[in-house]
């Protein structure tokens, strides 16, 4: 560890606390001693999504992915096969930051968590609807589908998670 390291070491860890005292309420509110806002929260912490494949946690994948990458950048590449081992060590920073951001978990945990905080129950897919078209041709012609812009400002996801406009999100 070299000085500039050391340096900044203090001023890291008073960013850390900032942003932990700011999320801070999100993981705990007195609602939660109810049994069954309890039960929200830890389906909310666990990311309880039904049956999937045995072995395969996606979440955990993108975690030992974003560690590989970040040893990959850390040990000394051989110039002989690359000519610029600093500009791979960017690149594969650049993958590392796209993969963290293409990450669903963080986003969909922060989205029930606020949920959970509106008095609204946990979703499994609290973005669900984003993906589906609000406009169909007609004769030809492209037209806003009033019902689905409609559902969309009201309905989040297909499993019946309401309380799109109490969270803030985008209406259409």
């Amino acid at each position: 560890m070299d000085e500039t390291e050391v340096a900044e070491a203090p001023e890291d860890e008073s960013r850390i606390r900032h942003y932990a005292d700011l999320l801070n309420p999100l993981f705990w509110h007195d609602e939660f001693n109810r049994v069954d806002r309890f039960f929200e929260l830890v389906c909310t912490l666990v990311r309880t999504s039904g049956i999937k494949d045995t072995g395969w946690d996606s979440h955990l994948e993108s975690i030992n992915l974003l560690d590989d990458l970040d040893h990959r950048c850390q040990i000394e590449l051989p110039s002989d096969r690359l000519i610029f081992p600093d500009n791979t060590r960017a690149r594969l920073t650049l993958i590392s930051y796209c993969h963290a951001t293409a990450m669903n978990f963080p986003y969909e945990l922060v989205a029930n968590l606020l949920r959970l905080h509106l008095g609204l129950n946990y979703c499994m897919h609290p973005f669900g609807y984003l993906d589906r078209p609000i406009t169909k041709k007609v004769n030809g012609v492209k037209i806003i589908d009033k019902t689905i812009a409609a559902r969309r400002a009201t309905v989040l996801g297909q499993t019946g998670c309401k309380g799109t406009r109490a969270l803030g999100l985008p209406e259409l």
